[in-house]
């Protein structure tokens, strides 16, 4: 890449161009730095120059030379000089600036629009917020988080940026975002921008502040699970339990909880109340009255467990529709309905690699197919049905009930590497969605025909 722009360069002079010396042509970041370092020392004030310098060792750290090559390095100098005052006073709540750079007022120049978000160090920050761009119809041309280990005196002054080759063991407690955009030019669009990056940073906020509350009322369901014996099989309530303790060990990403209390009426309705509420389904009326549409489906249900997609993508971390888990309450003495926990969030990319017989719930699916079929998981078909299982979309896994899996599995393993072309289908007994599995024989399968077929 280096002698490519050296030979660009001689060409340049050669045919009488004016090159600009001040340009970024390094791949060296050690020789860029010790430049961006003297210019710093040049122009920016002598009481601000060492946290500057500490924020642009920090700001580089990891970001891709390839990126700057070509650069103005006062551009450069303006760009880090800005995200500095931008930080500075920092005072708690999330700060979000969306504005186009230009020489005559930032002294400073960019070809797309820039955003710079500053926030307590969260999980799922950046997934989120580069979701609400995109969502917004924005291309990410440039992107950097920067995570870091600040020291700040009275009235929130920034006084000391530690050094994370320092304290490497230590997770940042502030977090420097820096993206840039498609240019946005109308003051209503910037202010569409900002608005989506703050309901972004709302959720990711009100998610990590409940996320230990939302995991301890799941702690605690594993106890008041043994309250449904009385109406279902000691196997089911078991696995019901071992299910809750599997999500807990980084199978699941908490998004929100809710408690609603069943009171029965006497008549054929019941009146509904939310009793607790954590996370999205605390702060998004929206998102809650959708719950309550799930409700009354999951009531007729003979399961325990239910499981299902909340018809809403997810506005943290991920851009998938929700997993709606839930599960029914009853009084420990008469074992009466009396209500149901409702939990939603996102599987993590563990569980779609884990083996269908390490899952709880799933596994007694699984086993329930080969008795129902009267075959032995160590015999030739029954590992023919293992190896499709194994390669089955864990969600269908989850949501589809024993009738469902069995004949489609089946349907799967009658194939049997022949030239066929098959389409199998489920509908979402709330209606919401239509999930479809299409299967191509392999030697006819192309990104062609794939997007043909979506």
């Amino acid at each position: 890449m280096l002698k490519k722009i050296e030979l660009s360069a001689k060409i340049l002079h050669q045919s009488g161009a004016i090159m600009d010396s001040s340009l970024i042509m390094t791949n060296d970041k050690s020789h860029f730095i010790e430049q961006l370092q003297r210019l710093i020392q040049t122009k920016a004030k002598s009481d601000q120059s060492t946290m500057l310098t500490a924020f642009t060792q920090e700001f580089f750290e990891q970001y891709p030379m390839a990126e700057l090559l070509g650069r103005s390095l006062d551009d450069v100098f303006g760009m880090v000089h800005e995200a500095y005052q931008f930080i500075e006073g920092f005072k708690g709540r999330a700060l979000i600036r969306v504005y186009n750079p230009s020489v005559k007022e930032n002294y400073w120049h960019c070809d797309h629009t820039v955003v710079m978000v500053h926030s307590r160090n969260m999980p799922f920050i950046m997934d989120s917020i580069r979701m609400a761009l995109s969502n917004s119809g924005l291309t990410v041309h440039s992107v950097k988080h920067t995570a870091l280990i600040t020291k700040r005196a009275k009235h929130s002054t920034l006084a000391e940026i530690v050094p994370s080759a320092k304290a490497y063991h230590l997770d940042g407690n502030e977090a420097f975002l820096y993206f840039e955009i498609d240019r946005v030019t109308k003051q209503k669009d910037i202010k569409a921008v900002n608005s989506a990056i703050r309901s972004a940073l709302n959720d990711v906020k009100t998610v990590n502040d409940d996320y230990s509350p939302m995991q301890n009322e799941v702690q605690l369901l594993q106890d008041d699970i043994e309250w449904s014996k009385k109406r279902h099989s000691k196997t089911e309530v078991n696995e019901a339990k071992q299910f809750l303790a599997w999500l807990m060990v980084n199978n699941f990403t908490f998004l929100g909880y809710g408690f609603y209390k069943i009171e029965h009426t006497g008549s054929a309705t019941k009146k509904r109340e939310c009793l607790k509420s954590y996370g999205l389904l605390k702060s998004n009326a929206a998102k809650v009255t959708i719950l309550e549409g799930h409700m009354s489906r999951n009531l007729a249900s003979s399961q325990l467990l239910t499981f299902s997609k909340l018809p809403l993508r997810s506005s943290v971390h991920r851009r998938a529709y929700p997993d709606h888990i839930t599960i029914k309450a009853y009084d420990e003495k008469s074992g009466k309905l009396v209500g149901e926990h409702h939990i939603i969030g996102l599987y993590t990319s563990g569980v779609y690699r884990a083996s269908v017989l390490n899952i709880p719930v799933v596994r007694e699916k699984v086993d329930a197919i080969y008795e129902r079929i009267n075959t032995n998981i160590s015999s030739y078909n029954g590992k023919v049905i293992r190896q499709v299982l194994e390669t089955f979309p864990r969600d269908e896994l989850f949501q589809s009930s024993v009738a469902e899996l069995q004949q489609t599995v089946i349907g799967i393993a009658q194939i049997n590497e022949r030239y066929l072309v098959r389409l199998f289908m489920r509908k979402d007994p709330g209606g919401n969605f239509v999930s479809g599995m299409f299967y191509i024989p392999r030697d006819n399968f192309s990104t062609r025909l794939r997007e043909k077929v979506l």
